[in-house]
């Protein structure tokens, strides 16, 4: 079915003229397609086709916009050259009717000349008295003939300058009617680019949000579900019913919701669980009005790492849940894209529960697997883990504290709980690694740290 899809998304890309428009992005929709068809023959599985299903997919729908974009720009210029043609002839044919009204004025010229020569030459001839008379009154009537004829060229003139005067005034209104529709284009613009910033400005205040070429991608760190399930906390509830509201605010948005996980167990139920939280973080927001088919979800199990599974620091950074916002409301829909892709530096607030840097919050306790904090308080320290340049920002567990207090748990520390804000996590002095994601140490005791072997792979839920 995804390949009849992107073979349709072609077709249609290609009928709208995307071989002459886009040609570079159009061929590799196909070349996607063909290697999702080549997969197909060799039964390769469902979701290497899909993805490259979604590839082509994706990639005719880019040249199909691309295609139509050049298509208004031409139309554009075509509207742009009209205009500009139509001043051009009006002034030719004002330059026209100048030119025969002058022709008009040096031809009566000519003609009174003629009369005058004729008159002389008729009184020189004729001495009578009578022929001088009607030689006057034959002048006379030829001055008048003359003067019609100036004031007939007079009139032509005139409705020559006015012709030329209304063929102004409509270039003037074709022009001001194109700077407006410039200045409408731009202002939908400016007013979406404005809308998108102060949406990531919004959601960065409840969890960690950058901006992308796929929309915004609001991250959830691992620590905001239960151990080994896709049960989301209160505190991840609160939050993301706080983002909630902030979508409801915005017409015609749309949200995918794409889960990850670490290496840590079999590939199988590490997509399982991945899809599992994906789909509770939809239908918790459904739940709080957000309309369904406004919501898709993908789960991508251990692939698309942002960090190493080779080290605790690195897993942790890989269990997280992004939801992608895009939309016309906030400057068009989500372009293509790795999900999962590296954020800038300084982009983006901290999530709940996590510090920003390499990967590690320091202190006596560690981070336990699927988003659960363990420790026996409050993490303590005078300061937050800074990470590299270039790398994600990592959601760390708070640190246990050395000061004796009840039993351990399992939830994670809200920032009134610890008495520091998000992305401030309070670090200790002595560092401890996390345990593997999905697993829980069967000899851990209230207040120990985990031991520092890989426990086996769980069973899948």
């Amino acid at each position: 079915m995804q390949l009849l899809e992107a073979e349709n998304a072609i077709a249609i890309a290609e009928a709208d003229g995307a071989d002459q428009y886009a040609s570079d992005t159009i061929q590799k929709a196909k070349a996607f397609l063909a290697q999702g068809q080549d997969y197909y023959r060799r039964k390769q599985g469902i979701t290497p086709i899909g993805a490259v299903a979604r590839a082509a997919t994706q990639s005719a729908e880019d040249a199909r916009l691309l295609t139509l974009e050049k298509k208004q720009q031409e139309q554009a210029a075509a509207e742009r050259q009209r205009a500009r043609d139509r001043i051009a002839q009006a002034q030719s044919q004002a330059e026209q009717e100048a030119a025969r009204a002058q022709e008009a004025r040096d031809q009566a010229q000519r003609e009174a000349e003629q009369r005058a020569t004729a008159e002389q030459e008729r009184q020189a001839a004729e001495q009578a008295r009578l022929q001088a008379e009607q030689a006057a009154q034959q002048a006379a009537q030829d001055r008048a003939a003359a003067q019609q004829q100036l004031a007939q060229a007079e009139q032509a003139r005139q409705n020559a300058i006015q012709q030329q005067q209304a063929l102004a005034q409509q270039a003037e209104q074709a022009r001001l009617q194109a700077q407006q529709a410039d200045q409408a284009r731009l202002q939908s613009e400016q007013q979406a680019a404005q809308q998108r910033q102060r949406l990531l400005t919004q959601l960065n205040q409840v969890l960690q949000t950058r901006d992308s070429a796929r929309g915004l991608i609001v991250s959830m760190s691992d620590v905001l579900f239960d151990l080994n399930k896709a049960t989301l906390r209160n505190g991840a509830q609160l939050r993301l019913a706080k983002v909630a509201g902030i979508i409801l605010a915005y017409p015609d948005l749309k949200l995918e919701i794409d889960g990850f996980t670490d290496n840590t167990g079999t590939p199988q139920y590490n997509q399982t669980l991945s899809d599992k939280r994906a789909e509770s973080v939809k239908k918790f927001l459904v739940s709080q009005g957000v309309a369904p088919d406004a919501v898709s979800t993908r789960g991508y199990g251990e692939s698309n790492p942002v960090a190493s599974n080779a080290t605790a620091s690195g897993r942790q950074m890989n269990r997280r849940v992004e939801l992608v916002v895009s939309g016309a409301a906030i400057g068009g829909s989500a372009a293509p894209g790795a999900p999962g892709a590296q954020q800038p530096v300084g982009s983006a607030a901290p999530s709940i529960g996590s510090s920003q840097g390499n990967g590690s919050a320091q202190g006596t306790g560690s981070a336990q697997g699927n988003g659960s904090a363990q420790g026996t308080g409050p993490a303590q320290g005078t300061g937050s883990a800074q990470g590299t340049q270039g790398s994600a920002p990592v959601p760390a567990a708070p640190a246990a504290s050395t000061t004796t207090a009840p039993a351990a748990s399992t939830t994670t520390a809200t920032p009134a709980q610890t008495g520091s804000q998000p992305g401030n996590v309070p670090a200790s002095s002595n560092p401890a690694p996390a345990p593997p994601q999905n697993q829980q140490p069967a000899n851990q005791q209230p207040g120990q740290s985990p031991p520092a072997t890989p426990n086996p792979t769980p069973p899948p839920e």
